[in-house]
């Protein structure tokens, strides 16, 4: 596996809370859930900024939320 770039990852969809806008999203037989508040509304977003805009307005955040994300996460490529 090889790191890809923020650039790279940006591009890929992902999934998102749509109740707490957690990235934190887990599946446990076949459930797909937030570990974050425990919700099944579930989304898959393509735009990381568009959800970047609607996390920094649902929590009143900088564009830092976007450097913790990946500072909190590897992503890799198979």
């Amino acid at each position: 596996m090889s790191k890809i770039t923020i650039e790279e990852a940006e591009k890929e969809p992902f999934y998102y809370c749509k109740r707490c806008l957690s990235l934190d999203i887990r599946e446990d037989d076949g459930i797909t859930f937030c570990n974050n508040c425990g919700s099944l509304n579930i989304d898959v977003g393509s735009d990381m900024d568009a959800w970047v805009d609607m996390y920094n307005e649902a929590y009143k955040e900088d564009d830092n939320c976007k450097r913790y994300l990946y500072s909190n996460k590897t992503f890799f490529k198979k």
